[in-house]
């Protein structure tokens, strides 16, 4: 535990992250890297990545184990896809965790104008304030 709790350490210190056992930033921050950009401190609201130009990123992954097997977004409010017509464009990444580590091995780069616009059209007519998918 102790080890584990220094590795928590080294992260927080480097990415202000706070928890990589329990949120994405664990594949944020391995994306980030294989794409030589930098992560953005920060939570849901904020973006995850930007570039020596300081153009920014949406990341989305997208895990060979996971049970869900979506590029999940997690909200389609008003303010998440008005934010995405401010980024230079949405990373979907695949990440291969079936071996004995994770490996970011391909990815589908998106301007963020063409997902925010495919957003707006796609959840015109969800009625929730975050316009989750039921």
């Amino acid at each position: 535990m102790n080890r584990l709790k220094n590795i928590q350490d080294v992260f927080s210190d480097l990415f202000g992250v706070e928890d990589i056992y329990s949120n994405s930033k664990t594949f944020e921050i391995l994306i980030a890297d294989t794409l030589g950009q930098d992560l953005i401190p920060g939570h849901s609201g904020s973006r995850d990545a930007k570039n020596s130009f300081e153009e920014e990123f949406e990341y989305k992954h997208y895990k060979e184990t996971s049970c869900n097997h979506t590029w999940t977004f997690n909200d389609f409010s008003d303010v998440t896809i008005q934010r995405l017509h401010g980024v230079k464009a949405v990373i979907f990444a695949h990440i291969n965790d079936t071996g004995p580590y994770p490996i970011f091995d391909w990815y589908y780069e998106v301007p963020g104008k063409v997902i925010a616009d495919y957003l707006e059209n796609k959840t015109r007519f969800i009625q929730n304030v975050r316009k989750m998918i039921k």
